[in-house]
């Protein structure tokens, strides 16, 4: 038994009559009644009482004409469900992202995607950014949310945000209170901060803007984890340089304090494998397109 005879069936059933099944169906009669003897041969018994007026279905037509409904509108739906997945409506997709992008562009990224698809299911899953591009290699992940540096050979990347750096300070630091703080006057002064050597880089370049000021601090202790060495800074162990996404941490006893002297961004990026065509992916970088432009766009109004 095919699908097509079970449509041909209930379009007889319903219209009771052959010819306005046929037109309903845009086929011809003749084959339409073959059609339907076929499938009453196959069954073994009859499905419709032929009489003067049309057709009506037998007690055994009248018993399968739900159960044949019901058939032809799971075949539809596991069509379309297939054909929305196709297009990446529907389905599953797999982001890890790193904590720092948790407080602002981890949300904003999802709130867009999930009104333009509701209908995908978004796994999210925090990793370090060693994590995520092993992960993004094997195939364990569609899309990270990471800190450059990309190996631009293997994967695609988009710029989601860049924000500048400031100083994590204690609340009873005389210097939480200031507009803002020069980057040489945190010489000799005692700091928390990424290890060396970290993926994003951030330590090697807060350390060549403040030996251009001529700042020496003292780094009292590191830490890879944005809340950490914010907790770290709100404890008094030392000043920390961080994102400015840090502030919507909001922890108590911690000001936040712009720095003069230091001109690197801390940027944000989505990356993907280039031989990933997942269609569900390429729409998440759609949107993240337009979320980062439509952000470009707030920032320069601003």
């Amino acid at each position: 038994m095919e699908l097509r005879h079970l449509r041909y069936f209930v379009a007889v059933a319903e219209e009771r009559s052959v010819s306005r099944a046929a037109h309903r169906l845009a086929i011809a009669q003749p084959p339409l009644s073959q059609q339907i003897r076929r499938l009453e041969r196959e069954l073994g018994y009859p499905l419709f009482e032929r009489t003067p007026t049309g057709v009506v279905p037998t007690r055994a037509g009248e018993a399968l004409l739900p159960h044949a409904r019901a058939l032809l509108r799971a075949a539809d739906g596991a069509v379309a469900t297939a054909a929305a997945a196709h297009r990446g409506d529907a389905g599953r997709l797999t982001l890890g992202f790193i904590n720092g992008a948790a407080y602002r562009v981890l949300p904003t990224l999802l709130r867009r995607y999930r009104a333009r698809h509701p209908d995908v299911t978004v796994i999210v899953r925090e990793m370090a950014i060693s994590e995520q591009l092993e992960a993004l290699a094997e195939g364990h992940i569609d899309a990270g949310i990471l800190r450059p540096e990309i190996d631009e050979a293997q994967f695609a990347s988009l710029l989601l945000s860049r924000e500048p750096f400031v100083a994590a300070v204690p609340a009873d630091d005389p210097r939480a209170t200031q507009a803002s703080i020069a980057l040489r006057d945190l010489d000799g002064r005692a700091l928390v901060a990424y290890p060396r050597g970290h993926p994003a880089g951030f330590r090697e370049r807060i350390d060549a803007a403040l030996h251009a000021a001529g700042a020496a601090p003292s780094i009292v202790q590191e830490a890879t984890q944005l809340h950490t060495l914010c907790g770290l800074a709100a404890g008094g162990v030392g000043i920390a340089i961080v994102p400015e996404d840090a502030r919507a941490l909001a922890i108590a006893g911690l000001r936040f304090v712009p720095l003069d002297g230091l001109h690197a961004c801390a940027e944000t990026c989505l990356a993907w494998r280039r031989s990933n065509t997942l269609a569900q992916l390429g729409n998440l970088v759609a949107v993240a397109d337009s979320t980062s432009k439509a952000a470009a766009v707030g920032t320069t109004n601003a």
